[in-house]
């Protein structure tokens, strides 16, 4: 299954493992998931780049990447708008899932041979902690 044009030929139906993925990836939208334009960059090792959709949660302040499956295999993603804490990886196909520990780093390697990838970012602690404030 490739996350761009999954359903581009009506004549060709969904297997049961395009509609698991599908199940996965609804799982992460929530009507607080909306488009992030900020630009994320995805480059295969020989330089060449991939389309890396980015959305945002804004109730649990985390970017979202989507990220297609490439036979190429290992890319590099460019984490912008960070510092991160830590990347928490879906493969759309398979679900199976793993936490990464980004310590605040500016890139991921992500191998999407092995199908799509759903990529939540959690935001780092920024110095002198959260402010949080309540309304009662």
């Amino acid at each position: 299954m490739t996350l761009a044009g999954l359903l581009a030929n009506p004549a060709s139906p969904l297997s049961e493992g395009d509609w698991r993925s599908l199940e996965r990836l609804g799982a992460i939208w929530s009507p607080d998931v909306s488009r992030d334009p900020t630009e994320t960059k995805a480059t295969r090792p020989d330089g060449t780049s991939i389309d890396v959709l980015r959305f945002f949660d804004a109730k649990k302040f985390t970017p979202i990447l989507l990220l297609p499956d490439d036979p190429v295999g290992v890319v590099s993603v460019e984490l912008s708008g960070g510092p991160f804490a830590k990347a928490s990886v879906e493969n759309l196909v398979s679900g199976a899932r793993r936490d990464f520990d980004l310590r605040g780093g500016n890139k991921l390697s992500l191998d999407l041979s092995k199908g799509p990838l759903a990529v939540a970012l959690t935001p780092a602690s920024r110095p002198g902690g959260e402010a949080k404030t309540s309304v009662e």
